[in-house]
Parts: structure tokens; C-alpha cells; sequence
């Protein structure tokens, strides 16, 4: 079978979506940006500023699972990935913590939130594609994706190496933007995965179902993460 719903040409989504969320040429150099060109100090960076993304990252990792087992998965990513473009841009505005020192901590705190969105969203898009892919393709779908995200980040991270060596930093954080733009335009392709018929049986054959209770272990509730964790632990 085609493995995933709407046919294998939905890896190439898969793998476009997840080269464009790690193609972030300005991500080795948001301390700097922040501290030479933002005017913030590295003490507020480091326990003003990132820490906010590491509780934003949890309670929207949480939000998110069960507002896509509520209203569906596709409209959820499609929101969520909406805050990615947004927190890019939120640096590339004209502002300085030098000018409007509480107003700019607000917006660059706001920034963290939304990444953290934009990062649970990550796992949720995922999630989709394990709730929709028979078990023969976990493993398809996790080096697809894996791959992908490996090569977004290697040449990114060379993309912007080569940049800052040109003092042209400030295209790095537009490259970024526009990636996340693009992130965020494939994401209502998703409707088209989502609305495919399932490929797995929904009602298996009793006799195979207690010949499967017999060598895996109890089920557990379903959730976004579950496929994820599977994906996890294979080889």
C-alpha cells in the first residue's frame, strides 16, 4: 500500500516540512543578535529571556495534544506553525532594548512563546503522520523526517557561518523568516492527509487481535506522543 494516506507523494510534504522548521541560519547567533544588536545583556538572555521558551514549549506541547485530539489535527498545526513566522519576525523589527527597555523585554519574551508554539507544533505535525501510517511504515516516516531535519539544520547552520563571515548576519535572520513562511504555507496540505481514508483495518480479525494481545503489551490511552514514542524506540 501506499503507507501513508493520499499516497507517497505526502513524504515529500513530510520532508519539506521538516527541512523548512530546522533551516535556521540565525539560530547559532541569537545570543549575539540579541545582546550587539538588540542591546540586551547576556545575563538577561540567559535567565530573562530563554528560560520563558523552555515553560512555553511544555504547557504548549500539552495545549496542543489535546486541543488536536479535540478539534482535529490540521487546523491545530496550521495555527500553531502561524506563531513560527511570527516569533522570526519579532526580531527583525527596528527596536532596541536601549529604546523601549520594558516594552522590547515584553515583545522578545513574547518571541520565546511563540517559538515554543512553533516547536510543539513540530511534534503534533508529526504525531499526524504516525496516526496515519500502518506500523510497516513507522519507520519510513521517522528517516524521513529525521533526514530532513538533519539536513536542514547542517546546511543552515553552514548557510549562516558563511554569512556571518560576510557581516550579512542580519539575511540569516531573514532566510530564517522566510523558511518559517514556507513552513507554515505547507501546513494546509495537511487537510488532504487528514481526510484520506485510513490504511489500517478498523476492525481486526478477533482471532489476530488475541494473537496480538499475546506478544504486546497492555495499550494505553491514545495521544499524540504515542506514535512519536514508538517511533523513539525502533532501531
Amino acid at each position: 500500500g501506499d503507507g501513508v494516506r493520499g499516497g507517497r507523494w505526502l513524504y515529500v510534504l513530510l520532508a519539506a516540512y521538516s527541512f523548512a522548521v530546522m533551516f535556521r541560519p540565525s539560530a547559532p547567533y541569537l545570543v549575539e543578535w540579541l545582546t550587539n544588536e538588540k542591546g540586551f545583556s547576556e545575563q538577561q538572555v540567559m535567565h530573562d529571556i530563554f528560560p520563558t521558551w523552555t515553560y512555553a514549549y511544555f504547557a504548549a506541547l500539552l495545549a496542543l495534544a489535546i486541543l488536536a485530539e479535540l478539534f482535529g489535527y490540521a487546523p491545530v498545526i496550521i495555527l500553531a506553525t502561524l506563531s513560527m513566522p511570527a516569533a522570526s519576525a519579532l526580531l527583525l523589527l527596528p527596536l532596541s532594548y536601549s529604546q523601549h527597555p520594558s516594552t522590547y523585554m515584553a515583545l522578545i519574551q513574547l518571541n520565546e512563546v511563540l517559538v515554543g508554539i512553533g516547536s510543539a507544533s513540530i511534534s503534533i505535525f508529526l504525531s499526524l503522520f504516525f496516526a496515519s501510517v500502518a506500523p510497516s511504515s513507522f519507520q519510513a516516516v521517522a528517516s524521513t523526517a529525521k533526514s530532513a531535519e538533519l539536513l536542514g539544520s547542517v546546511s543552515s547552520s553552514l548557510i549562516g557561518a558563511l554569512l556571518d563571515a560576510c557581516s550579512l548576519l542580519p539575511a540569516a535572520f531573514l532566510a530564517t523568516f522566510l523558511c518559517m513562511c514556507i513552513a507554515f504555507l505547507l501546513t494546509p496540505l495537511l487537510r488532504l492527509l487528514s481526510s484520506a481514508p485510513s490504511p489500517r483495518p478498523s476492525h481486526p480479525h478477533p482471532q489476530s487481535k488475541r494473537s496480538l494481545l499475546r506478544v504486546l503489551p497492555p495499550p494505553t490511552i491514545p495521544c499524540p506522543a504515542c506514535h512519536l514514542l514508538q517511533c523513539s524506540l525502533l532501531p
